[in-house]
């Protein structure tokens, strides 16, 4: 974190700020009011007879009461000055109130689940009703290195130079069939063991897995859980301790910043924040981006990284590995936090992943469904999906669930015959995004 980001300071409230903007905008009209209500009163005394009892006019008692007047007009003027020069001042949120609105942008960021690009799909579910715990696999030594020294020193080769050979991708695709066997003997932990296993010493960890695994699914959902335990609500994950403050950053994304940046040609992770990316844009407030590097700098962070192999150029993916090395160095080395510190998730792929990119990180891989997780997934993908279809139809509350009941059972009843019945549909199902596209998208009778 190389730049500081400045703020302006001042004691007023900020609720006072607003409401001195709020008068300021109608300052004009205010006094025009004042002046055309003088001036009515004006008006009329000036054509009123001159019979007539000029002590009941107010403008007669404006004049016999001068000094009161003055002080008034004074008083009045001197508030106008007052409230157009608070009303310039920035406003500058308490630390609650900034902590609240940031979680509660990320609660409706992440709260439902987004699936694009595929036909016949339902657009968007609640992430926290189809969310299963993974399940994940700690790398062992014995897999840490899976290829030979010279097949390694092919691969790499290949990927720096940005041209794999057929050869390499052979090498590639027989080294991951040996690493998944190898994966498959290792013990499974569950996220609350990974969550205790970072450490103050060893604060950062990456997970991989293979396409459909859920990785970017698993950083969703802990960004969920932390911004609405942040906010004292409750949540159906299991307790994670301590809640920190999420910061989502999809590495496809910074990439894509990095090469658009003209004025650096090494921009960091901090300077892609400070630019209020579009998963952050509550960041464009100095106040905000002030109050997440406090948070930051006091060790109450968790940082999620999502999606490395995103960056598909070999030097730039290198860059960005460096990027995010030397940004938990430099936050880790600035935290002040005595009982906290920061976290850090970072996701990949399997494929094309260089063992040397995060030497000393631990590494973790998604495991595949169990059949138990299999089995509590179904009904309630199903329950989800169906209920966001027939909510767009015009039904009574009692009419929707009973077709959802009725849909949710013919489904789960299909899908777990396909199972059953086919080895290759149980070796699919495994996979969560197929499981998904089975149980929601494709016709189940196929099977």
């Amino acid at each position: 974190m190389e730049a500081n980001t400045s703020s302006s300071s001042h004691a007023v409230p900020a609720w006072l700020v607003k409401f001195c903007k709020l008068l300021s905008t109608v300052r004009g009209l205010i006094w025009s009011s004042i002046f055309n209500i003088v001036l009515s009163l004006f008006a009329t005394w000036l054509f009123t007879p001159k019979d007539s009892d000029f002590g009941k006019f107010p403008l007669i008692i404006l004049f016999q009461h001068w000094y009161i007047t003055i002080t008034t007009f004074i008083i009045l003027v001197l508030l106008t000055a007052v409230v157009w020069a608070i009303g310039k001042l920035p406003i500058i949120e308490s630390p609650a109130t900034l902590k609240r609105q940031y979680l509660t942008s990320k609660i409706f960021e992440t709260q439902d689940l987004a699936i694009e690009g595929i036909p016949l799909f339902r657009s968007r579910v609640q992430l926290d009703e189809i969310f299963i715990p993974m399940q994940l696999r700690p790398h062992q030594s014995d897999i840490d290195h899976l290829l030979t020294q010279e097949q390694s020193k092919l691969l790499r080769k290949g990927i720096q130079g940005g041209k794999i050979a057929k050869e390499v991708e052979y090498v590639l695709i027989d080294a991951e069939r040996q690493h998944e066997l190898l994966l498959r003997k290792n013990d499974r932990i569950e996220i609350q063991d990974l969550w205790q296993r970072l450490t103050r010493e060893h604060p950062a960890a990456v997970i991989q897995g293979y396409p459909g695994m859920g990785k970017s699914t698993l950083l969703l959902r802990l960004t969920l859980y932390m911004a609405r335990r942040g906010r004292g609500e409750s949540d159906p994950l299991e307790e994670l301790s301590p809640v920190l403050m999420p910061i989502f950053i999809r590495l496809g994304r910074y990439a894509t910043f990095r090469k658009q940046a003209k004025d650096d040609h090494n921009p960091s992770i901090w300077k892609y924040l400070s630019s209020a990316p579009k998963e952050l844009e509550e960041l464009a407030s100095p106040d905000m981006l002030a109050w997440l590097r406090g948070c930051l700098e006091r060790g109450q962070c968790l940082i999620l990284l999502d999606g490395l192999d995103e960056v598909s150029d070999p030097a730039e993916r290198f860059e960005v590995q460096e990027a995010i090395k030397s940004f938990i160095r430099d936050v880790c080395s600035k935290a002040s936090g005595k009982t906290s510190y920061n976290r850090f998730l970072i996701t990949s792929r399997v494929a094309g992943y260089d063992p040397e990119a995060f030497t000393g990180y631990r590494h973790y891989t998604i495991a595949e469904l169990t059949p138990e997780q299999i089995a509590a997934f179904l009904p309630r993908w199903c329950r989800a999906s169906v209920r966001s279809d027939v909510q767009e139809q015009n039904a009574t509350k009692e009419e929707i669930e009973k077709k959802i009941s009725r849909d949710v059972a013919a489904i789960e009843q299909k899908l777990n015959n396909a199972i059953q019945s086919h080895q290759g549909v149980r070796e699919l199902v495994e996979n969560p995004f197929l499981l998904t596209l089975l149980a929601g998208g494709l016709p189940l009778d196929y099977w």
